[in-house]
Formats: C-alpha cells, structure tokens, sequence
C-alpha cells in the first residue's frame, strides 16, 4: 500500500527515506529536502526479534523496492536513509541489518547513506523535531525513552515481551487472554471479553485458549493484535477489560516516572506519547496522563505531532546534509 503526494511536472526531485519497522508493520516516508512529505509506503512487520533478521531484511528491501519501482522515486535520487527498528539498541543488533542492507544496495550498484537507529529515536525526533524530550510509546511493545539538552540518553523499558513491555499491545493482549482462561476458572468475573474472544479466534469454549496460544503460527504479533478487544470491551464498561487497561496505562506510566529521576532536566522535559494503545484507547490515555499528575509531575504531556517515520526521514535528511559536506 503507498501514498504519494504528485509533484510540479518536469520537477527535480531528491528524497530521503525513513523507516519505522515494527512487530506489526513497517512504515516509510519520504520527503523532499525541505523536509516536506511526498511519499508514504507501507510494508510487512520488520522486527528482527519477531523475525528472523533475515526475513526482517527482506521485509525492508521489499518496502524499498516497491519505493524505488515508483516512477517518481528512482533510487539514483535517494540521499540517505534511516531505519529505526524496533528493539535494535546494540551494535550488533544493528549489524544483523546493516550487512543486508549493504548487500541490497550492492545488488543495485548504488551507494546510500543510512543509518539504523531503535524506533524509540525515530518516534522522539518525529515528536518534537528535535533529540530532546522524552517519549513514551505503547504499541505492540512498549518503551520509555528519553534525551537531555546536552545529548544523555536514557531508557526505561523496552526489554521484550518475555521481559517487559509493560503498557504495550502485547501486554494487554496476553492479559486478555489470560483473563479469559480466569473468568472460566470463577477466578474473575464474568466478562466480554469472552465471547470476543472465543469468536475472534474461533473456538467454542476458554478450554480452547490453549491450542490456540500453542500454536507454532501464533506469536507476538498476533496476541497483540487482541489487544483491540480489550479496548473494546473497555469501552463498554466491561470491568475486567478496564482493570487491564488500567494497569497497563499504570505501569507505563511508572516507567516515564522511573526515567524523569536519572536526569534533572527531565522534571520539565515534555512528555509525548506515540503508539497504537494511545491511538485507540482513551481510558488508555486518561489513566496514564492521571498517574504521572498524581506523582506531583507537572511535565507537559502531548501526543506525537507525526509518525515515527517521519523522524526518521528528518534524522536522514540531516544524515545526506553530512555526507554533501
């Protein structure tokens, strides 16, 4: 899927790309050196942790081939590009990509600029234009991530979903499960959840839960696509739905709270908040913007003024401003 903004005809146009990979969808915008966007693409899930690194690659080089096939994108006008991947932090994290990647541009006899960075960057320079702040995103994973003014970085979360994720899709979406299996044990209460549940995977009984959860084709993507079921029922009162919610929102929202003590200038650093749980859930939101208030915090709480892969396009512009230097 693409979307692009036509341009003045006989117009000269260079680009950059930036890439959000994710464990549910890979994102890319291009845009033109004014740092104005004419391109939006759309691609597989490209998280090498939900992947394999080699099928992430693919993922991503397929994502570019379908921007380099657009006749108003030929890749000999791309200057730079940068991928921001989640949970990518370490060196050789960031290896796994970066030798396919250069592999792919070898096969098109072409030399690109990029640069791989973690999806918390991306989302930080997309929110506020800038590597400062902190940022706070709830999608299918989850982290807390932040900048000061003199360039300390800091990160809270982030650790996987074996791990972590607290606030995350993935989160919400286990616990829905798990909910389910505890309403019919008499544990919890009746709930929605339930019947969605049962229907959204098609099962007859709870009891069904585990050949589903079981299942080799089953993984992080799709437990936390049940996440929107639980917003759902949520949304009609269902009161197990809200207490998950709740303490989704709690936990992150005690991450952000964890953060702002390792650095002073983070007490009245903004906060922004990016990811598919804010998008979708309000209690989500309310709750989560409630705890940091309650703390005493006074930092300014405000949703992400752009997608993720916007940073990243912002982040490669500046990488080819670099390299015609």
């Amino acid at each position: 899927m693409s979307l692009i903004i036509p341009l003045i005809a006989g117009e000269e146009m260079k680009f950059t790309i930036g890439i959000d990979g994710g464990g549910t969808k890979t994102e890319a915008i291009c845009i033109n050196p004014q740092g104005e966007e004419i391109g939006h693409f759309w691609g597989k899930q490209s998280n090498p942790f939900s992947l394999s690194a080699e099928h992430a690659t693919l993922h991503i080089t397929s994502l570019l081939d379908n921007i380099f096939s657009q006749p108003l994108f030929p890749v000999r006008d791309c200057n730079g590009i940068c991928l921001g991947i989640a949970g990518v932090d370490r060196d050789q994290e960031r290896k796994m990509l970066s030798d396919g990647i250069e592999h792919y541009f070898s096969q098109l006899r072409v030399k690109i600029p990029f640069c791989i960075k973690n999806d918390a960057e991306i989302a930080l320079m997309a929110a506020f234009g800038e590597m400062n702040g902190i940022i706070a995103i709830a999608g299918t994973g989850s982290i807390v991530f932040g900048v000061t003014k003199s360039g300390e970085r800091y990160r809270v979360g982030g650790w996987g979903h074996l791990l972590g994720d607290e606030g995350s899709g993935y989160q919400i979406g286990l616990h829905t499960l798990q909910a389910v299996a505890k309403s019919h044990d008499g544990i919890y209460p009746a709930t929605r959840l339930t019947g969605l549940v049962l229907q959204h995977i098609g099962g007859d009984s709870p009891q069904d839960l585990k050949s589903y959860v079981y299942n080799k084709n089953i993984g992080k993507r799709e437990i936390a696509g049940l996440a929107k079921l639980c917003i759902a029922a949520c949304n009609h009162d269902d009161e197990v739905a809200r207490q998950i919610i709740d303490e989704a929102a709690s936990q992150l929202a005690r991450l952000v709270l964890a953060l702002r003590q390792k650095n002073a200038n983070f007490q009245h650093s903004s906060i922004a908040v990016a990811g598919s749980i804010f998008g979708h859930s309000g209690r989500f939101r309310d709750t989560f913007c409630r705890i940091i208030a309650e703390s005493g915090a006074t930092n300014k709480i405000i949703p992400a003024a752009h997608p993720a892969a916007m940073g990243a396009a912002r982040i490669a512009l500046q990488l080819s401003g670099r390299n015609e230097a």
